[in-house]
């Protein structure tokens, strides 16, 4: 992307839109019993690990759209936001395979392979990282809505061009 850009790159927007659908999707299986279901959420969990991955060093190699303003409060809280979600996008998928790890299950991508063993089994280190794993998809919720809620009352309210930027 050059500095002159108004709006996002395919590749950012790409990322952005295929990572929100990912994400509500692990939201909704992540809540499924069955081993089906936990299969299909561990294995997009190890999707979504490495598209977050791929997604920061994206980020960082790509400059934003130029902004015509300086930074506001609102643009700050945006960027904490931001941040906070790709902390949340990489921290669960890890919190989640350890403990799982921790619990002796394997973990595979759709049956295609496996991962090894990395972790020694123990239920202290289950339980922590099963409570860790929970509190990090609530926080995940919570920074989804803030994002929603903020794109709103740009679109609503200041009536400015956030959208456009992000559709292309």
């Amino acid at each position: 992307m050059t500095t002159a850009q108004s709006t996002w790159g395919r590749m950012a927007r790409n990322l952005h839109w295929f990572m929100a659908a990912l994400l509500i999707l692990q939201w909704i299986t992540g809540n499924w019993d069955d081993l089906l279901g936990v299969r299909f959420h561990v294995s997009l969990g190890l999707i979504v690990l490495l598209l977050a991955l791929f997604r920061l060093f994206w980020r960082i190699t790509h400059q934003a759209p130029t902004r015509v303003a300086a930074p506001t409060l609102p643009d700050r809280i945006a960027g904490a936001v931001h941040v906070l979600f790709y902390l949340v996008m990489i921290a669960l998928p890890i919190t989640g395979m350890i403990w799982r790890q921790a619990r002796e299950k394997v973990i595979d991508l759709f049956g295609l392979f496996t991962l090894p063993q990395f972790i020694e089994p123990s239920k202290a280190l289950a339980k922590q990282m099963h409570d860790v794993h929970e509190i990090g998809a609530y926080v995940f919720l919570a920074l989804f809505a803030l994002h929603v809620l903020g794109v709103l009352k740009r679109v609503l309210v200041d009536k400015d061009d956030t959208l456009k930027r992000m559709w292309g």
